[in-house]
């Protein structure tokens, strides 16, 4: 005895046009993107590979801010503090780097100072930056926010304590 199977499928609902990218969705994408990344340096032993690491992500995200206000009327403003702010990152990029060669109590106070300079460069952005759409508003002090966080985030890296002396 054969038994056959037929199979009813649900109507299919015609496919919606697609909708571009909105640049909320697109800082929402970015987001997964940093924490899969993150979650993949974490396992790293070295703090310096996790302070470049973040360094290197967070240099990015300032591009969204860029990108957002480019079309306000204090887009130039807003590049010019974005750019002091990169300055910054290169500078702890650079310390973090020589870290070995420094004392720990200079290191800590010089990225300390850095990082409180950046986080007011960020500040002021929403200030320079003439933004008055609410989206783009929205948008801006979110990466404001991420960027200030991840700044900070780099003290809680730094050893407590400085490195062994190196045995002679």
């Amino acid at each position: 005895m054969s038994t056959t199977l037929i199979a009813t499928a649900a109507p299919v609902k015609p496919a919606a046009a697609a909708q571009p990218e909105t640049k909320i969705q697109k800082i929402d994408g970015f987001f997964g993107r940093i924490v899969k990344f993150f979650g993949k340096v974490i396992k790293n032993t070295s703090w310096q590979t996790t302070a470049q690491a973040i360094l290197i992500a967070v240099s990015a995200a300032i591009e969204n801010i860029l990108e957002l206000t480019g079309n306000e009327a204090g887009s130039a403003a807003v590049a010019l503090v974005v750019n002091e702010i990169k300055a910054g990152f290169a500078a702890l990029s650079a310390l973090i780097t020589e870290y070995d060669s420094q004392t720990h109590t200079t290191f800590v106070a010089q990225v300390t100072a850095i990082i409180d300079d950046i986080v007011a460069d960020l500040g002021s952005l929403l200030t320079v930056g003439q933004v008055k759409d609410s989206k783009t508003l929205s948008g801006v002090t979110t990466w404001v926010l991420v960027i200030s966080a991840d700044a900070k985030s780099l003290l809680t890296i730094i050893p407590t304590a400085p490195p062994p002396a190196a045995s002679s």
